[in-house]
């Protein structure tokens, strides 16, 4: 007869702990829902790395190896998205100025931190909280020992036309990726290089600046009346003809003009969001195809969204 001998290890409750530790994060990373990991992830972070401490701690580092080159400030484009982050209503009153640490990024060989409010464009205009934006901001790249500070959207230009953030490398960068979006759209679409181009927010931050370096000659710029919120400058005599459409004005301003599109006008979109479904087969239906410019190529822990 052959015995058969069981191994039996001992459990301490230390053991046992470890067990049930790995066991809730097998199934937090496998079976819980995105958003709840999501959010779980992002109170993780706020609770052990939103403080000014940390801050200091990186900065006394950065400030020997020099490796921490950007803090970027961005936001939600709208409520929906921001409840796929964070519910807890504290916590979005408590960063809804004060920027909230959420990861790295690496772009052009630069190291980065990126940062978040809760606050919405909505917020922007009616709102006076920018200069506490702006102070929170600067705080945190001074105790980084950051280069520079960067914000995303329109920020930028609202900022700087409250005197509160000097023209930086958002406006430029943007700009650039925008002429090289109609330069390849161009060559993807078989059109003329002095093919017409129609900027929608041609009076704003990054538009003005785009006809700037496109020139008048093939440009047309459309922005609305802030008296009666209706487009003025619509190239009415381009109808019919090959031309470029380059939406830098703001999001879902698509279910507008698509009214005003004809199959031979390409859509270049630059704004985030990009077209949600129903705006793409809007357009579609009456105009050409439609891009959406992305940015340029780089890491980021975690991704962003």
């Amino acid at each position: 007869m052959v015995l058969h001998s069981t191994l039996f290890i001992p459990l301490n409750m230390p053991s046992l702990a470890l067990i049930l530790i790995a066991c809730n994060l097998i199934w937090l990373l496998f079976f819980m829902q995105k958003d709840h990991r999501r959010q779980l992830f992002l109170l993780i972070i706020i609770k052990v790395f939103n403080h000014d401490c940390f801050f200091k701690f990186l900065g006394l580092i950065n400030e020997k190896i020099g490796l921490i080159k950007v803090v970027f400030c961005g936001y939600p484009s709208n409520k929906k998205y921001l409840a796929g982050y964070v519910r807890d209503e504290s916590i979005i009153q408590l960063y809804r100025w004060k920027p909230c640490f959420t990861g790295f990024f690496c772009h052009n060989g630069s190291v980065g931190l990126k940062f978040f409010v809760s606050a919405t464009e909505a917020d922007f205009k009616s709102e006076h909280g920018l200069e506490t934006l702006y102070q929170n901001t600067s705080k945190i790249q001074a105790l980084i020992c950051a280069d520079e500070m960067s914000f995303s959207g329109i920020l930028p230009g609202l900022m700087f036309r409250k005197g509160l953030h000097k023209e930086g490398q958002e406006r430029q960068k943007t700009v650039r990726a925008v002429l090289k979006g109609i330069k390849n759209l161009c060559e993807e679409e078989n059109l003329p290089k002095d093919c017409p181009v129609v900027i929608l927010g041609c009076k704003g931050y990054i538009g003005r600046e785009v006809i700037c370096q496109l020139g008048s000659k093939i440009c047309h710029g459309v922005d609305l009346n802030p008296e009666t919120n209706l487009p003025e400058g619509w190239p009415e005599h381009l109808q019919g003809k090959d031309a470029i459409l380059v939406n830098i004005s703001r999001a879902h301003t698509l279910e507008y003009y698509s009214k005003l599109a004809w199959k031979k006008l390409v859509l270049l979109n630059e704004v985030y969001p990009e077209p949600s479904t129903a705006e793409v087969h809007s357009w579609r239906a009456r105009g050409g195809n439609i891009y959406h410019l992305v940015g340029t190529k780089g890491w980021s822990l975690p991704p962003f969204p």
